[in-house]
């Protein structure tokens, strides 16, 4: 879900990708890359067997694979020479060999930033909710040429998302234990915890994530941390680290969790000499 343009029907809304922005509602109309149309598509994966009794099948968990985004639309110039470096550009942005070499760490999958307009402006007064998905092109893109199109170059670029989520541009923090809010999501997201120690801390630390969905405990050995160490936990990818270096040792038991739609209940346990912090992005299935 990418929006085009703005809840007037005519302001184009920008759409960034790796330091190039399409659909610029500051770029003039014979002088941009306008997007004209966005399809997205899930693929989905379940384990489905036949009924060995009967007539039917047995099915299982579904889970979200990936998200498949196409754009399409024009890069537009006044001058030859204008057209052919916008496609320069347009090329390098989306090379998806060029963009993984670049951004290894995250395996080039980086922020793909739009718009979506809404009618809720009590929680997004501007009508419009800062969205975001982490995509990488499928394949380079080359726009075509030809004299017949003068100064316009067609294109389409097809992404991959290998997170499905739409995701907000901006975080949320929440410090400490206690109820937390996730009702503006309608999808689960994986936060980070920072654990920032002012002393050794509790060989038995434990954080729980109690929801109507059931309860995930995950639990920590810091007494082996000092005053200033910093213990970061990325539930998603199930890494944790001290002082930036990855630490697995310092796992005692239990699960990395998610945070549910709706209301998380956060409890701390042995929190000895402990300050915590759990940042998340709200996320949506669409």
């Amino acid at each position: 879900m990418i929006g085009l343009y703005s809840t007037d029907g005519k302001t184009r809304l920008a759409i960034t990708y790796n330091g190039l922005t399409l659909n610029n509602p500051s770029d003039s109309n014979v002088s941009l890359y306008e997007v004209t149309r966005v399809v997205t598509a899930e693929t989905y994966g379940t384990i489905t067997e036949e009924d060995p009794d009967d007539d039917g099948m047995e099915s299982y968990k579904v889970r979200k694979i990936s998200r498949i985004i196409r754009m399409d639309g024009y890069i537009r110039a006044q001058t030859p020479a204008a057209l052919y470096d916008k496609m320069k550009a347009f090329n390098a942005a989306f090379d998806p060999a060029k963009v993984f070499h670049d951004n290894q760490s995250t395996y080039g999958f980086l922020a793909l930033d739009f718009s979506v307009p809404t009618a809720d402006t009590t929680n997004y007064p501007s009508g419009l909710v800062a969205s975001r998905y982490y995509a990488r092109a499928s394949k380079s893109v080359v726009p075509p040429d030809s004299k017949d199109f003068g100064y316009v170059a067609p294109f389409s670029v097809e992404l991959i998302c290998a997170d499905p989520r739409r995701y907000l541009q901006s975080t949320t923090t929440f410090n400490g234990a206690g109820a937390l809010d996730n009702s503006l999501a309608d999808y689960r997201s994986w936060p980070t915890v920072t654990i920032t120690m002012s002393g050794a801390g509790s060989a038995t630390y434990t954080l729980a994530r109690a929801h109507s969905l059931g309860t995930k405990t995950l639990v920590l050995n810091l007494s082996g941390c000092v005053n200033t160490d910093v213990v970061v936990v990325d539930m998603y990818r199930r890494k944790i680290t001290k002082n930036g270096t990855e630490t697995p040792s310092l796992y005692v038991s239990g699960n990395f969790w998610e945070v549910e739609v709706g209301t998380n209940t956060l409890t701390i346990t042995n929190g000895t000499n402990a300050t915590t912090s759990t940042v998340w992005r709200r996320a949506f299935s669409a």
